[in-house]
């Protein structure tokens, strides 16, 4: 804080004494020092101005930092080191997925599997868009990040079209959503994604499941499928954190759908000292050709090799009792480490009914689990 100063009136003026001239050795003492300080300041600037010169550095303008926006930017395989990175997964931020599984019901039995997700970050959201296609032979895989200001779903250069809620009209049902993948544009429909199937509904998250039958259509040639959707949130980010840590995840995610229009659930998953309820789930679920639910909170699955190849089995807990066989086959490496494999798979197996007779059918199966 500056000193305060108060304004007062001026001193009287000094009695001016007669001036005595200074002694003439008093004035050559005062030249010689003059000279002498003189000299050394010359030779020090000399010496200093004598010394070669360093070049100057150019001021650097720091980077910003980039915001990916809109105009969104596609990662290739191979798969980044986690599904979903870079993201924060924050306590008391929002967290929601829409997930969307397609598959043809005839063989080679092609598959769209499509998932949006929003997690809050500190100001606005991301919005974490990944496709995994198969073609019927290989599987094409994309993911693309952006930034939003809120959690609503928008469409970017991967996600061309996403319709919510647009089933009502049977005769011509709008696309519930359409991709743009390098050499495929695909898009899908049903009109019977109406039976709820409540899978958790925990402090750390909520989920919600539907399957049906309806179309998907692969550059503009439509082909009967089974449809399957997933719909998750949380009001605590934190308590998905272990997503981004496969390697210390154990999980089984199986849909499975046979020829008599039974459908087969399960999701699984736990991890090395969890610190939340949602860190551990067990359930199966199976759902008849009449719609009616069964559900079992007790599963056994195991990854065995049968006859040179390996098989995934299920085995389904009273009341509902049945077990569903899947061979490992079409399969993609989702981990880029050794410290644990994450493995998808399509392809066809086995229903096994209570009775012991056996009915076809075709399935998705994706496991984590640590090396």
């Amino acid at each position: 804080m500056p000193e305060e100063y108060t304004l007062q009136a001026p001193p009287p003026a000094p009695i001016e004494e007669p001036k005595k001239s200074l002694p003439k050795q008093l004035l050559i003492g005062a030249a010689a020092g003059i000279i002498i300080v003189t000299l050394i300041l010359g030779v020090l600037l000399g010496s200093l101005f004598s010394r070669p010169k360093q070049p100057v550095k150019p001021a650097t303008t720091p980077t910003p930092t980039p915001t990916i926006s809109l105009s969104d930017t596609t990662s290739l395989s191979p798969t980044p080191v986690s599904e979903i990175p870079l993201i924060k997964f924050l306590p008391n931020k929002q967290y929601f997925d829409d997930t969307y599984v397609i598959i043809e019901q005839a063989s080679p039995h092609k598959a769209l599997i499509l998932s949006v997700a929003r997690i809050e970050q500190e100001r606005g959201f991301v919005e974490y868009t990944k496709v995994n296609y198969f073609n019927g032979l290989t599987w094409d895989r994309k993911t693309l990040t952006t930034t939003l200001q809120s959690s609503q779903i928008t469409t970017n250069s991967l996600l061309r079209q996403w319709n919510e809620g647009e089933m009502t009209n049977i005769n011509q049902p709008k696309a519930l959503a359409a991709i743009e993948m390098p050499q495929n544009e695909i898009s899908f429909t049903s009109d019977d994604l109406t039976n709820e199937i409540s899978i958790q509904s925990l402090p750390g998250s909520t989920k919600f499941i539907y399957q049906g039958k309806g179309t998907i259509t692969i550059n503009d040639d439509p082909f009967p499928a089974f449809v399957f959707r997933s719909r998750t949130y949380s009001f605590n980010a934190s308590d998905l954190s272990f997503l981004q840590r496969p390697e210390t995840l154990t999980s089984n995610w199986l849909l499975f759908w046979d020829g008599e229009g039974a459908f087969y659930y399960l999701d699984t998953h736990e991890v090395q000292n969890p610190t939340s309820p949602v860190q551990i789930l067990e359930m199966g679920v199976a759902e008849d050709a009449t719609r009616k639910v069964v559900r079992t909170t007790q599963t056994q699955s195991s990854l065995t090799t049968d006859r040179g190849f390996q098989l995934y089995q299920v085995s389904y807990s009273a009341p509902i009792g049945e077990r569903v066989n899947l061979p490992i086959k079409n399969t993609v490496s989702k981990s880029p480490s050794r410290t644990y494999t994450w493995n998808l798979s399509i392809g066809e197996g086995q229903a096994v009914k209570n009775e012991g007779r056996t009915v076809q059918g075709v399935g998705i199966i994706e496991y984590i689990k640590p090396n």
